[in-house]
């Protein structure tokens, strides 16, 4: 080590001073590299807004000077591609007429460089601002900066023109029906791109979707219609349009109600199944969904005899007294603007009370030696037709049991009673007794 640092410099300098060209006109070559143009590869604008589209000249060595600076759009002819430029000495110019100095300017056209005539402007700033967006303004804009020595530097920015669209979502009324109809429908007006529309629907529809032209040049207009088969079921329900496009931090959601006309769907309720001769006050409520609202009830028969005691108000039927008459089948028909519908109930009515003779015997009906009935069996016999076992009074009875059913269900279950007379209008139920007590006296004679 301290021989080398002993040795004379002149051994050392022959090799080294010619290497200090070439160092020298590296690092220049570098700088030169270090000259780069940024801008955005892409702007979103909205039709009709002010955009600006950013061009910077990076930070250059200091002899670096700007020549001019140019905005151009290649997808044009040739002969009108130049859109604004400056120049350092002479400053702005915009050459094309559209979209021309009216809507053009540079935000920051630079700084000087001294006072007096011919002083240039230090231009590392291009961005250009264009105002009153139109459809026509979409295109790739080049930022060109003539720099010397190092030569042009450009980048390409790909301006967007986007429109808002306007939305509305709207009930479309239909009548109750068996083929797919549209029953809803959702627009999305003038926008650009096409808006996305969807439907968020309980029900199962198709989506009918169409595009025209919107209300400015290069918008469009989106048309969607939700279809399915119109049934009453469908009446009331909600669904949601929804509307997606760039311009929307979210999706828009506009709800409809569906609105389907159908006939009346009728019904009736109020019977009981305890009507008895003689009950009062019973009623029959015709029920009825429909849309729209019913213009008209009728009540009748299957019979076509109508009971006096029974006396319609609408959709009630009222029974002022309960008799035979009422052993049928009202039917309640319910009309609207749409069509027609009815309801049928069957009414089957219970004996009010019994008569009944002296008993001669109460007997089982199963083969037994025969006997001939002593007080003490008539006694027993009465009490056990009061309530045959298994059977319980039933409301409106004399205390025999219901009267119709419940005798035929005591003779159901082995029983024979003597000397059951029917209440008025019961006569089919009470045969099986009269059989019986025929049966009975041949046996005890």
């Amino acid at each position: 080590m301290a021989r080398a640092a002993a040795l004379p410099p002149s051994r050392l300098s022959p090799p080294t001073l010619p290497l200090l060209p070439l160092l020298l006109l590296l690092l220049r070559e570098t700088r030169a590299q270090d000259v780069r143009v940024r801008v955005a590869a892409e702007v979103r604008g909205h039709l009709g807004d002010t955009v600006e589209l950013p061009c910077h000249l990076l930070p250059p060595a200091p002899e670096v000077r700007v020549s001019q600076v140019t905005w151009l759009r290649l997808d044009t002819p040739e002969d009108n591609q130049n859109v604004a430029i400056f120049h350092p000495q002479y400053g702005p110019s915009f050459p094309r007429a559209k979209p021309g100095k009216e809507r053009l300017s540079f935000v920051k056209p630079g700084q000087s460089t001294g006072s007096g005539p011919g002083t240039e402007v230090e231009v590392r700033d291009a961005t250009l601002a264009l105002r009153g967006l139109t459809v026509e303004d979409e295109g790739n804009y080049t930022c060109e900066f003539a720099t010397f020595p190092q030569g042009t530097s450009r980048g390409v920015t790909w301006l967007r023109v986007i429109a808002e669209p306007q939305n509305h979502a709207e009930t479309q009324e239909v009548t109750l029906s068996l083929e797919p109809v549209p029953v809803a429908r959702c627009v999305s007006a003038g926008g650009r791109p096409p808006a996305r529309v969807s439907w968020l629907s309980p029900l199962d529809g198709e989506t009918r979707e169409s595009q025209v032209s919107g209300p400015v040049p290069g918008t469009v207009t989106v048309t969607s219609r939700f279809t399915l088969v119109p049934l009453g079921r469908a009446d009331g329900v909600k669904i949601t349009c929804r509307v997606e496009h760039e311009s929307f931090k979210e999706p828009v959601l506009l709800p409809v109600t569906l609105s389907v006309r159908y006939p009346p769907e009728v019904s009736i309720s109020g019977y009981d199944d305890n009507w008895y001769i003689g009950r009062s006050e019973a009623t029959l409520n015709c029920d009825v969904r429909s849309k729209p609202e019913p213009t008209g009830y009728d009540w009748s028969t299957t019979s076509g005899v109508f009971p006096a005691s029974a006396v319609a108000q609408g959709p009630k039927l009222i029974v002022h007294s309960v008799d035979k008459l009422f052993n049928t089948t009202f039917i309640c028909t319910v009309t609207n603007a749409v069509g027609t519908g009815h309801a049928e109930q069957v009414v089957l009515v219970r004996g009010s009370h019994c008569r009944v003779r002296v008993p001669t015997a109460v007997l089982p009906l199963t083969s037994s030696p025969r006997r001939v009935p002593t007080l003490q069996n008539q006694e027993s016999a009465s009490r056990s037709l009061r309530h045959p076992p298994g059977l319980a009074p039933r409301r409106g009875s004399s205390g025999v049991g219901g009267c119709g059913r419940d005798a035929a269900g005591a003779a159901a279950s082995g029983w024979g009673v003597l000397g059951l007379h029917p209440a008025e209008g019961e006569e089919e139920e009470e045969e099986p007794w009269r059989r019986s007590r025929r049966r009975q006296r041949r046996d005890l004679r």
